[in-house]
């Protein structure tokens, strides 16, 4: 369940870009308060690993020769919260609420789609 649209910037992201170099603590309480706002499990867990990047994310900037611009802290944030997702991808498993994946019920792209077999995706 995404919060935002894609090719938009996330809103916490947004909320932290111009305070990135502030105290860690804050930061991490910034993030605990959309961990228990969140009710897709999915997206708690992707904020927990992101807020636990947080700090390292601040040493990278703090190394920097020269301070990034809010624009490359926003990309770097959003970078950092993508690649949270991929890493519960296996962790947890996905919300199926229409049932589109039900063991029983036709592949999506079955005979219509990819090469006319019709298979049923795994439970």
């Amino acid at each position: 369940m995404l919060l935002h649209s894609p090719g938009m910037t996330h809103p916490l992201v947004r909320r932290l870009t111009p305070i990135i170099d502030g105290d860690i603590d804050t930061l991490r309480a910034i993030v605990a308060e959309w961990v228990q706002s969140t009710e897709c499990a999915r997206e708690r867990a992707a904020l927990r690993y992101f807020g636990a990047e947080l700090g390292a994310v601040q040493r990278r900037i703090r190394c920097r020769s020269c301070p990034p611009t809010s624009e490359e802290i926003e990309i770097a944030l959003t970078a950092v919260l993508a690649l949270m997702h991929r890493r519960i991808e296996p962790e947890l498993p996905r919300q199926d609420p229409a049932g589109l994946f039900h063991a029983e019920q036709p592949a999506l792209f079955g005979a219509a789609g990819l090469g006319g077999a019709r298979e049923t995706l795994p439970s």
